[in-house]
């Protein structure tokens, strides 16, 4: 994966946790207090801290009347080799971790700087089962199995944080995350080849309030029905600045909306490249959808549908195949590498200022310099057309599109706002096709230009404007 970090890079640090609580709040330290980490916890009160030495500890943990801290030596140096050296093992026998209860709604545990692995309880929650708002931060959550939820299974408002959720299975739903209450904060963490076999190979919300998904990098997850599943009249999400790619659903697309009726927000996410046998983004009669700087491509034959009845704003967005709305466009986004996972923009991609407010659209801004793509080829063009450039406004550099019905002579001129020829990027013989022109104005100034395209008897002129 690239080092191109998601747009709202300020959510993307790797903090230490620093607990203050008043009153007694004791340190208890495992091994030298207690040989166990429960031992540790049984003995705690109310807000204390269990500090926990590197090693593999086989327990199935469980803090069910009151609230603690629960960390490695990761919460006290902020050195990240102790969440992989600091091991929880569940041993296939129930949830590695178990916080709060139906009686007893914990709202002030943290867990953070672990790895925990190899839960296998009868039903929900194989890494963690939580109850209540507790914070679950740092941690790698991996090999784990249940019904519901493998991963995590939320039951409450808890905040999920910089953790990498990867390789839990599930017979029902939510490979990675499941949350059955409240309103649950899953941020800047990579959830990543998780499998259910029915519902949400990453995340599955139901009977929920509006979940916030942000800034999170979601790929590779395989499910019957969507990366991540809506699946009950309540369960609402606000989706921000994520990266969706990769992941894979057999009757269902990337983000399934299809028993919902209830209000989404989609903002800045990149959807891309994941592989499912219907449309898109189905958005069925009775949901309410606002749909805003996003790429999605290369996914689906349909990436976006829209059912009668239905509400939805859709502007500003690069989607593929998809020419209503206000202020969309339907250009290949130039990624840098996606082969490679890297879906930062080339300096020319045409998502670049064509935003809400003149933002990029999409997860990633600028990551690498302009990709060249002159000359190549689609369908064959019907007849001679100039296309606008992109993007526009432009900064330095933008792309001039046109398309020849048969070979010709072409000449593409650029002119300034008082009609002075400025520059000829094409004047020769090109064959029949699309054809695509990288337009460098570094040397220029700032204003409005115009550029010409002249076929035998074809011709046409469109105007740019050059922002430095």
């Amino acid at each position: 994966m690239s080092s191109n970090i998601i747009k709202t890079q300020g959510l993307m640090v790797w903090l230490v946790i620093c607990i203050y609580a008043p009153g007694r709040a004791a340190i208890i330290h495992i091994p030298d207090d207690y040989s166990t980490i429960q031992a540790g916890i049984d003995a705690s009160a109310d807000r204390d801290t269990i500090l926990v030495e590197p090693d593999t500890y086989v327990e199935n943990i469980s803090i069910a009347d009151h609230s603690i801290t629960l960390g490695s030596l990761y919460l006290t140096t902020g050195d990240t080799s102790f969440i992989s050296s600091t091991i929880l093992d569940g041993d296939s026998l129930e949830s590695v971790i178990k916080i709060g209860t139906t009686h007893f709604y914990d709202t002030a545990t943290v867990i953070t700087g672990f790895t925990i692995r190899n839960g296998n309880p009868h039903y929900g929650g194989g890494g963690i089962d939580l109850y209540g708002s507790p914070v679950i931060s740092h941690n790698i959550i991996k090999d784990n199995v249940a019904t519901r939820g493998g991963g995590i299974y939320v039951g409450g408002s808890p905040v999920i944080e910089h953790n990498l959720i990867t390789n839990n299975y599930v017979t029902v739903a939510g490979g990675g995350i499941v949350s059955y209450g409240g309103a649950c904060i899953i941020i800047n963490n990579i959830i990543t080849e998780n499998t259910s076999v029915h519902y949400g190979g990453a995340i599955h919300i139901e009977t929920s309030d509006v979940a916030t998904i942000s800034d999170n990098i979601i790929t590779n997850n395989t499910a019957n029905r969507g990366a991540i599943c809506f699946h009950a009249e309540g369960s609402g999400g606000r989706m921000i600045n994520n990266l969706i790619a990769g992941n894979s659903a057999s009757i269902s697309s990337a983000i399934d909306f299809e028993y919902v009726q209830y209000y989404y927000y989609l903002e800045d996410n990149t959807i891309v490249d994941n592989s499912y046998n219907v449309d898109g983004l189905n958005l069925f009669p009775d949901c309410n959808l606002t749909l805003i700087n996003n790429i999605i491509w290369n996914n689906a034959e349909n990436e976006v549908v829209i059912w009668e009845d239905a509400q939805a704003t859709v502007a500003y967005n690069d989607i593929q195949n998809y020419s209503d709305g206000e202020n969309n466009i339907d250009d290949d986004p130039l990624f840098c590498d996606p082969e490679s996972m890297d879906y930062s923009l080339a300096e020319n991609s045409p998502c670049i200022g064509a935003g809400i407010d003149g933002s990029d659209i999409g997860a990633f801004g600028i990551g690498c310099e302009a990709t060249e793509v002159e000359n190549f080829s689609f369908e064959q063009p019907t007849s001679f057309k100039l296309g606008r450039n992109y993007p526009n406004p432009f900064n330095a550099r933008t792309t001039i599109d046109f398309e020849l019905s048969r070979p010709s002579f072409v000449k593409l001129d650029i002119y300034d706002i008082i009609g002075q020829k400025i520059t000829a990027p094409v004047n020769n013989y090109l064959e029949i096709g699309q054809h695509h022109i990288l337009f460098d104005a570094s040397d220029l100034a700032s204003g409005i230009y115009f550029y010409r395209l002249q076929c035998g008897q074809y011709h046409d002129t469109k105007k740019m404007l050059l922002i430095k």
